[in-house]
């Protein structure tokens, strides 16, 4: 039978997951916080330590686009941003992955480099953005909010196909 790993359970994952251990299938999980996946783990679920781990014990491995906001918390707290915007963009590899843009404070200039280092201890390397980008001003809907498909766009044009 097929061995399915989950990388991070999130909400759609969790009931997908729970599903899968009902129906009989060898389930690993891992979560960034291992509460989260307890329920899995008194159904039948096996724990990995890491996502190595648990890539090697799989044969399919499912993980979703972590939330824009859950990374948007932790950057927007960055000394030196002023505003930022996370999305999914097109990635040969992994059908998605995730951009962000970031508007530094006035007079500061900030680097991919920087926001990486400032990232990388406070979220799992797969919630991480592989790509950053800079704008000097955000563009924003009438009500303020950040127009985020104005920045996404131009990516899922280039890609030929849409989300």
């Amino acid at each position: 039978m097929t061995k399915i790993g989950f990388i991070g359970l999130g909400t759609m994952g969790a009931s997908f997951a729970s599903n899968l251990i009902k129906a009989g299938f060898e389930v690993t999980v891992n979560d960034l916080h291992r509460q989260v996946a307890e329920t899995h783990l008194a159904a039948g679920a096996a724990w990995a330590d890491t996502p190595r781990k648990l890539a090697a014990a799989s044969d399919v491995i499912l993980t979703s686009l972590p939330g824009p906001a859950e990374i948007e918390a932790v950057l927007i707290d960055m000394p030196g941003v002023h505003d930022c915007a996370v999305f999914g963009i097109p990635n040969e590899e992994f059908g998605e992955s995730l951009c962000a843009y970031v508007q530094p404070e006035a007079g500061r200039e900030l680097t991919a480099d920087q926001v990486r280092g400032w990232l990388q201890p406070k979220l799992a390397d797969y919630k991480l953005p592989r790509t950053i980008e800079f704008a000097s001003e955000l563009p924003r809907e009438d009500s303020g909010k950040i127009f985020k498909r104005r920045l996404r766009d131009p990516y899922w044009a280039e890609a030929g196909r849409s989300i």
